[in-house]
């Protein structure tokens, strides 16, 4: 078994979450790309998130045509800040011996990985996976354990979506999938006029 697992706090998952996941799975054969939403992540600790109902939601909406996607809700059942290593041992420990986990982030987040919560055993526990972004070239490091994809470098974030939507942009719609968009307007997230 070869299984990614993609955290972050999804507030909101937006389309370029998607073509991540998607270049993954096909790059690297993975069987499963798990979705885990964060319940209190440790690197945003003043970011006041969308409920947990509404983020879940709004992730089952969004890859529930993908039949390699699937969510964990296992940081939001757990209590604490939400640290990957935890969630890895945990996800260890639950799925098939000889399974390995690919740990997808954003070359933003491998920058700043070295601050991340016991970053020496995450390593050993999975596989990173690291999607390029936008003004930032980390692709020459010569590391085993790291595997860059090949996808479009990309500076779409989840702040920009929320301050798009919340300021009435058009282009706000076109960052989310059209699932997540009417979800988002039907119950007035983000500062949207809710259709209700």
């Amino acid at each position: 078994m070869r299984v990614g697992v993609f955290g972050g706090s999804f507030d909101p998952i937006h389309s370029t979450h998607i073509d991540i996941a998607v270049t993954a799975q096909s790059d690297l054969h993975l069987d499963h790309v798990l979705f885990v939403p964060a319940a209190m992540p440790p690197h945003k600790p003043n970011h006041i998130l969308a409920e947990n109902q509404d983020r879940v939601a709004m992730i089952q909406l969004a890859i529930g045509q993908n039949p390699f996607f699937q969510l964990s809700d296992i940081e939001l059942k757990r209590k604490g800040p939400s640290y990957t290593v935890d969630t890895l041992r945990e996800l260890q420990k639950r799925m098939p011996p000889y399974t390995e986990l690919f740990l997808i982030m954003g070359e933003d987040s491998l920058r700043d990985f070295h601050t991340w919560h016991k970053a020496d055993e995450i390593r050993n526990l999975a596989t990173l996976v690291v999607a390029r972004r936008k003004g930032i070239n980390l692709s020459s490091m010569d590391d085993k354990r790291v595997c860059f994809l090949k996808n479009q470098p990309n500076d779409v974030a989840s702040s920009q979506v929320r301050e798009a939507i919340a300021l009435g942009k058009p282009e706000a719609q076109a960052m989310v999938p059209d699932v997540v968009w009417d979800y988002i307007q039907t119950h007035g997230l983000y500062g949207s006029k809710s259709k209700a």
